[in-house]
């Protein structure tokens, strides 16, 4: 029997030529979809031999394994596996896999290129020059990293990577991560120490540790009081490595200098909420596609539309991913909030910060 493989990605237009064309060569049947629901991918991959999921996505529910006849693989393109039903699919017999190599240099990259950022100030001083406000007076002079003390919390593939580009800064480095034995570490130039022991000699801390059960809230207030006023934290694995309330009070009272943050906690939550939604896409072909700047919203109101966003939020936050919709849910939706006769002539616009220093 031909085997099959099920890709489930944003973009189906996007696969690689290369993916498809081994697989080809190897008589694998490869079939690909933008899901946006648990039953579009249900349908998609409910005879394949594979599962891949393409990046992040949160379509694959523990209930929707079940449905999947002949899986006996999910494979996620990425690192992590925090947004994958791993304990259901392990009880079911499927192998779950990632590919954490695949990206770990980019992401390293982007890492030291965050650190730069909030060390050497570089954002903010863009928006000084920008605004013609350069040698004003009251500018602050930029840190170095150079000779500094620089924590790595995790040691995978992206932690290494950052490692050994940074040993040319003549940094010390420091590494908590209790999986990877002290003789590994020492190849790396990095000495082992626990979180307690790093958090309050660093000058930087980088995490690069996975999102598990342990690693929930490892940076909470607690910790970030152990850190020094001048020291600085990147974020780069998952949002939910660090208790943001905790982070917001410690850059706003001055526990740290600052933090630059790639990811957030509530990244999958408006994801989850936001991209499935008519008003997304609508949105979209508004501003970028026709750019005819006239979105056509399905809901009369921003409040209707706010009440399904809030609802499904706490229906992600809760863990039943996706926050899917009934048809008879939709239907009384649509009831409740009918459409608008006139479209707005202005468009809702959304900043995500990445860079936050004190």
């Amino acid at each position: 029997m031909r085997l099959k493989v099920a890709l489930v990605t944003a973009n189906a237009e996007r696969v690689p030529a290369w993916a498809r064309e081994e697989l080809a060569r190897e008589g694998i049947e490869l079939v690909a979809r933008q899901c946006r629901t648990t039953e579009e991918a249900v349908e998609l991959a409910r005879d394949a031999d594979v599962l891949w999921l393409f990046g992040a996505n949160r379509v694959i529910t523990p209930e929707s394994l079940s449905q999947l006849l002949r899986c006996a693989a999910m494979m996620r393109s990425g690192s992590g596996t925090d947004d994958l039903p791993v304990e259901e699919a392990t009880r079911l017999g499927i192998v779950v896999v990632n590919t954490p190599a695949a990206i770990a240099e980019a992401v390293a990259e982007h890492a030291i290129a965050l650190l730069f950022a909030i060390v050497r100030q570089t954002s903010r001083l863009d928006r000084v020059v920008r605004e013609g406000r350069w040698g004003g007076g009251g500018t602050r002079v930029p840190g170095l990293l150079g000779g500094g003390v620089l924590g790595l919390v995790g040691f995978g593939h992206i932690g290494r990577h950052v490692a050994r580009k940074l040993r040319g800064f003549e940094m010390r480095i420091l590494v908590s991560d209790p999986a990877v034995p002290a003789e590994e570490m020492a190849r790396y130039g990095v000495e082992p120490a626990t979180l307690e022991e790093i958090l309050p000699q660093v000058d930087f801390l980088s995490l690069h540790c996975p999102l598990i059960p342990a690693t929930r809230g490892l940076i909470g207030e607690a910790q970030l009081r152990q850190m020094k006023p001048t020291a600085y934290l990147v974020n780069t694995t998952r949002g939910g490595v660090v208790d943001e309330a905790a982070l917001v009070r410690a850059l706003r009272e001055g526990w740290i200098a600052g933090a630059a943050l790639d990811v957030l906690e509530q990244d999958y939550v408006l994801a989850a909420t936001m991209v499935p939604t008519p008003e997304f896409a609508e949105g979209v072909r508004a501003q970028v596609i026709d750019k005819d700047r006239t979105p056509r919203w399905r809901h009369a109101r921003a409040s209707c539309c706010g009440t399904w966003a809030r609802a499904r939020a706490r229906s992600a936050s809760s863990g039943a991913w996706p926050a899917t919709t009934s048809a008879s849910s939709r239907a009384g939706r649509s009831r409740r909030c009918s459409p608008s006769p006139r479209p707005p002539t202005t468009s809702p616009t959304s900043t995500s910060p990445s860079v936050t220093s004190r």
